[in-house]
């Protein structure tokens, strides 16, 4: 089965904020945060169910190098980034 991704603007502002603060971090280190968060995007277009339900119908898959989870949901054929939160949030944080 073939899904698609889709990312609310929720999450893509979550991934904003986080690229510009490890920019500021470190020149670099912001293009390394997204290369990351593509992987993941990728491992949830290949198998999506492969990571389990964690509030109701929201999975959570976490980034290997960086400190982030993308909240996401199955519908059908399509994966719904809801957010893209550090693990030091609070993760019902992407229903607001």
């Amino acid at each position: 089965m073939s899904f698609s991704l889709i990312v609310k603007p929720e999450a893509e502002k979550d991934l904003q904020e986080a690229y510009d603060w490890y920019e500021e971090q470190q020149s670099g280190l912001g293009d390394s945060f997204i290369q990351q968060v593509d992987q993941v995007f990728d491992q949830l277009l290949n198998n999506p169910k492969s990571f389990q339900k964690r509030y109701k119908e929201v999975r959570i898959n976490l980034t290997d190098q960086f400190p982030f989870g993308v909240h996401y949901k199955i519908e059908s054929k399509r994966i719904i980034v809801l957010a893209v939160l550090h693990s030091s949030r609070n993760p019902l944080n992407w229903r607001s």
